[in-house]
């Protein structure tokens, strides 16, 4: 998938694209190559993670655009408010695993996103965890979801979710 540029934000947990930035885990950040990192990168998890996120930016972005990325804690309805409201794209990979937080998790990608973000998120539909309550129950109350590619096999969706206009059906 070739990503526009733009704005993003990327860490272990998001990436939010800024026609020039990203959000993701480290695994991610790995496979960035200069064909999707078009934009200013931000890559954010939780504190204690940070180290390893730095390594893998260090060991794996291109010298050519490495001064486009940023890592940065981001602790779901805690510190987002410290984040722009701009993103063009949010990434999310593997989120959605604490029902307790599942609230966080909303109020972060409501401050994070504006009507013009497009939000991808892969999950794996853990019943236990309460996968599929959060992308059919939760996240509707706010944003548009579709599923836009599905692994059956192994429970894995990756949904396209918009911030809803208000006012429209």
């Amino acid at each position: 998938m070739k990503v526009p540029t733009g704005k993003a934000q990327v860490g272990a947990q998001l990436i939010l694209e800024h026609r020039s930035s990203t959000l993701q885990p480290g695994a991610f950040a790995m496979s960035m190559n200069s064909d999707i990192y078009c934009g200013d990168v931000t890559l954010t998890d939780k504190p204690e993670v940070l180290n390893q996120i730095e390594l893998n930016v260090a060991n794996n972005v291109p010298s050519s655009i490495i001064q486009r990325s940023k890592v940065s804690a981001l602790s779901w309805g805690i510190n987002h408010y410290q984040f722009p409201t701009d993103y063009d794209i949010i990434l999310g990979s593997d989120i959605v695993y604490k029902k307790r937080e599942y609230h966080l998790l909303l109020k972060t990608l409501q401050h994070l996103s504006n009507q013009n973000t497009i939000i991808y998120i892969c999950s794996k539909m853990r019943e236990f965890m309460g996968a599929m309550n959060f992308h059919e129950k939760l996240i509707p109350q706010h944003f548009n979801s579709e599923i836009v590619h599905s692994v059956p096999e192994k429970e894995i969706n990756l949904y396209k979710v918009t911030k809803k206009v208000p006012g429209a059906y």
